[in-house]
């Protein structure tokens, strides 16, 4: 009985159990602000439900390396609050290599979401969205908590009427128990080229270019140096085949820090969608 009173004790108090109650709290606070707080992207209230499964060749996460080359699958799940610009989500890390399941990881995101100037060439799409990283297999002091602030311009650049190229920048800030604080900063632009559908059934289809950047001000969980760690390049299309999305994805890194990481990378991705 002792043990079980210990163990309701712990699972009420764990810091998963609060900020689980801390996200859903500041997500209905969010769902129920009147119209007049923020400016809502449409009227569609209906709620949705999409699940991804991504197969990463290397868990690559703001340049660091972090399986030193193994694979892994990456789990993600999201419900999203339809016109209020409200979301929930779950993304999980789960290594192929049983040497790296020790390391294995689960994010509880949330977030909202607006667009501001919509239709003009300043128009800009907001995202403000919080994450805390559990990782069930290590001490509590692993965990860390993160917020970030998102901005996208589509209507900035557009090359031709068809090809579209969008900048875009995000701030973060995170922290852990250990007392690491880190500041990430992402600035990079994505370029959509529009291309003949390779499957007779989809209507159209886009071949997607990134190119990135991050700075920080030193990653304390790997003593690195403040600056820019790393510049990243991709491609990435979709097939479409009954509801479900397919992207495959392959990457470049030139890394500028090698206190972030020891050499340039090459990866690839393959991403499973499915929208409710």
């Amino acid at each position: 009985m002792c043990l079980l009173k210990n163990f309701t004790r712990y699972f009420i108090e764990s810091d998963m159990i609060k900020t689980l109650r801390i996200t859903v709290f500041a997500l209905a606070v969010t769902y129920l602000l009147p119209n007049a707080v923020f400016p809502f992207e449409g009227n569609d209230k209906k709620v949705s439900f999409s699940a991804k499964m991504t197969f990463a060749q290397k868990y690559m996460w703001r340049g660091i390396d972090f399986q030193d080359d193994d694979p892994a699958l990456q789990p993600e799940v999201v419900l999203d609050f339809g016109g209020s610009g409200a979301y929930l989500g779950l993304w999980g890390n789960y290594a192929l290599d049983a040497a790296w399941h020790k390391w294995d990881e689960i994010d509880i995101f949330t977030g909202y979401y607006f667009s501001l100037w919509e239709g003009r060439l300043s128009e800009l799409k907001v995202d403000l969205f919080y994450t805390y990283f559990y990782f069930p297999r290590q001490d509590r002091d692993e965990n860390s908590h993160e917020v970030a602030l998102a901005f996208r311009m589509p209507g900035l650049f557009h090359a031709t009427e068809t090809i579209c190229l969008m900048p875009y920048i995000a701030f973060y800030y995170g922290w852990s128990p250990k007392g690491f604080d880190t500041f990430w900063n992402k600035l990079g632009i994505d370029c959509a080229i529009p291309v003949h559908a390779l499957l007779p059934w989809q209507k159209e289809q886009f071949l997607n270019m990134y190119l990135e950047t991050f700075y920080n001000d030193g990653y304390k969980p790997l003593e690195s140096k403040a600056g820019f760690s790393h510049i990243a390049t991709g491609l990435y299309t979709t097939f479409e085949w009954y509801g479900i999305n397919m992207m495959p994805n392959i990457n470049y890194q030139w890394t500028l820090e090698d206190t972030i990481n020891k050499e340039d990378e090459f990866w690839y991705t393959f991403i499973l969608s499915y929208n409710f």
